[in-house]
């Protein structure tokens, strides 16, 4: 069976991600469920979001809805305590270098870091916080990772970037000499956040039973998870899609300008 946690998995969270899961896993074990000894990572994300062996995982809500809706069963969205949003719901800052406090609309045509074009928080939120500014991020291009975006805006190597709130905690606390260097412009729309998911050949009530059996321990504190919330699909399903993937199988779109179809968006049951 697959256990991975990769949203928010990187070198300086892995302790506090496998003690979570070490909590978990004597918790499944304690009720006869065969759990992982270890997080599973590396790899190729999608083939673990839709293997059949999945026990838990954790996924962002544009691959959620673009594909994995129907598909995968959803045990609950974490609640990650962010202030001025409901419970399990999350935003995107707008970051920009330290002094540079235009207003959004004076960013839209400047060089905006995306840490990937299947990121709700990255890419998809700013297109939707940049609508309710009157503009549109049309000079885009992929980063891999919220903190090569942050990295990037602070060295000028792009001018702004939508860095979701949690991602930006961690930067705060493990690269203030990054943080530093950038100031907060705005921030998007409260969302949906990270959905933990498994097969649907698993035992997803009693998944989301233990989880939140775990939670409630304090065993998610360290890594700012305070609660488990029961999000139904139709919350993450009504999103918008970026046109360029609504059709077609998500990709990874190499390197360069964004081009003005997927820079659209569109909800996710639009034909």
């Amino acid at each position: 069976m697959i256990a991975a946690l990769p949203m928010y998995d990187r070198e300086q969270t892995a302790a506090a991600h496998d003690a979570f899961w070490e909590a978990l896993r004597e918790e499944l074990r304690a009720g006869g469920v065969a759990a992982p000894e270890r997080l599973s990572r590396g790899g190729d994300l999608w083939s673990a979001w839709q293997s059949p062996d999945l026990l838990l995982g954790q996924v962002c809500s544009l691959p959620y809805r673009m594909r994995l809706h129907g598909h995968v069963m959803l045990l609950g969205t974490a609640d990650y305590g962010l202030p001025d949003a409901p419970a399990g719901h999350y935003y995107s800052y707008f970051v920009v270098r330290a002094g540079e406090d235009r207003a959004l609309a004076a960013h839209a045509g400047r060089r905006f870091a995306c840490n990937e074009w299947i990121s709700h928080s990255g890419w998809v939120a700013a297109q939707m916080g940049a609508e309710l500014a009157g503009c549109a991020f049309t000079a885009a291009y992929e980063t891999g990772s919220h903190w090569q975006s942050a990295h990037d805006v602070a060295e000028g190597a792009a001018d702004i970037a939508a860095i979701d709130a949690i991602s930006w905690r961690i930067i705060e606390e493990h690269a203030p000499q990054v943080s530093a260097r950038l100031q907060i412009l705005g921030r998007t729309p409260a969302s949906p956040g990270q959905a933990f998911i498994c097969a649907p050949r698993m035992d997803a009530a009693g998944m989301r039973a233990a989880l939140g059996r775990v939670i409630a321990s304090g065993a998610g504190a360290p890594l700012g998870i305070g609660g488990l919330v029961d999000i139904a699909a139709p919350a993450y399903c009504e999103l918008p899609i970026p046109q360029g993937l609504a059709r077609g199988a998500p990709r990874r779109a190499g390197m360069g300008a964004q081009t003005p179809e997927d820079a659209g968006l569109r909800p996710a049951g639009a034909d």
